[in-house]
């Protein structure tokens, strides 16, 4: 079977009207799909990212509640900053009490916070390293707030003895927030006391 003339051109036709849409039209909308795709793709992941966000957010939230309510406890239970001291005066006690010779307290800076108030106290003492531990535990077992920052011991003349040089922060309710209920009223409603 011949074709025509007229044939031939009309299936030439057909076949550039049908390369000319594949083209123009059908790789255009293919791009443009894979475009809306990829965004599609990445909307989702920047969604999820939020989702996890949030839960990140309420997580941290109840975290600084709970943190809100232990500064809170722990800032009820201090004592009044005229403590020093008697807090000083138990320290003499326990160096005696430990057979230890206290040859120096003495306050250093004094740090005011909105919650707190901090004395930091540089003390001296010398005898057996044995009773300089016991001391040290006795510190630690008391009900006071107190944090030894810095210690350094000193070999001594006679075997066993030490020099120790303690460095503690002592921990109290700075004066205007000395009444518990107040101060725990400011810490869980968020605010500093000022």
């Amino acid at each position: 079977m011949k074709m025509s003339l007229r044939e031939n051109f009309v299936l030439v036709l057909a076949l550039v009207v049908l390369g000319a849409g594949y083209y123009f039209i059908y790789l255009p909308a293919s791009v443009h799909r894979n475009e809306l795709r990829t965004d599609i793709r990445l909307n989702q992941r920047a969604l999820a990212d939020l989702a996890q966000d949030a839960i990140s957010a309420r997580e941290l939230d109840r975290k600084a509640a709970q943190m809100r309510r232990e500064i809170a406890h722990f800032t009820s239970n201090l004592p009044a900053e005229s403590g020093v001291s008697q807090i000083v005066d138990d320290f003499s006690q326990a160096a005696i009490q430990n057979h230890l010779t206290l040859q120096r307290i003495e306050p250093l800076n004094r740090v005011r916070l909105a919650i707190y108030s901090q004395q930091v106290l540089r003390i001296r003492l010398s005898g057996d390293c044995a009773n300089v531990y016991q001391f040290l535990q006795q510190i630690e077992a008391s009900q006071r707030a107190a944090r030894l920052t810095q210690m350094s011991l000193h070999k001594a003349a006679v075997d066993g003895e030490v020099t120790a040089d303690l460095t503690i922060g002592l921990y109290f309710a700075p004066p205007m927030l000395a009444q518990p209920s107040h101060q725990t009223a400011l810490i869980q409603a968020g605010g500093t006391g000022e």
